[in-house]
């Protein structure tokens, strides 16, 4: 399998949509309609990136700014389709590679993800992440 990135467009907004696992699915529609929440995400990030698996959309990703004048602490957001589960081990060593190039550049990467998400506060761990309880009952907070 060939794995690249490239900077996200709007237009992966509609296509990532209908491939997304059911709980990134399920979350974005608790936002809103799920291409505008995408859309919207897009707008509001410093930087957002899309993950190809031998040409089709796997992970769409990106990082807002913590404060409107600190460019060193980041949001991190992400969604997944089900190209990740199918092929988890490529995607294992590719998100520690792209976490260390988040570190050089960030001096916090954080974000959240609800409690009983426990495949996802794994792969969090496994990365060097801390995940702790949020203010929000149902979510934790993890720091990269």
């Amino acid at each position: 399998m060939i794995v690249s990135f490239r900077p996200a467009r709007a237009g992966d907004a509609r296509e990532i949509v209908p491939r997304l696992r059911a709980r990134d699915l399920e979350g974005l529609r608790q936002a809103g309609d799920p291409v505008d929440v995408v859309l919207g995400g897009l707008q509001t990030s410093v930087a957002t990136w899309t993950v190809l698996a031998d040409g089709e959309i796997a992970v769409l990703f990106g990082f807002r700014l913590a404060m409107m004048l600190d460019s060193t602490r980041v949001y991190l957001w992400m969604l997944g389709t089900r190209v990740i589960d199918e092929h988890p081990i490529t995607f294992l060593r590719k998100s520690r590679a792209v976490v260390r190039l988040m570190r050089k550049h960030y001096s916090l990467v954080y974000g959240e993800v609800a409690c009983d998400y426990e495949r996802s506060i794994r792969w969090l761990t496994w990365l060097g992440g801390t995940v702790r309880p949020g203010p929000e009952p149902g979510r934790m907070v993890f720091n990269l």
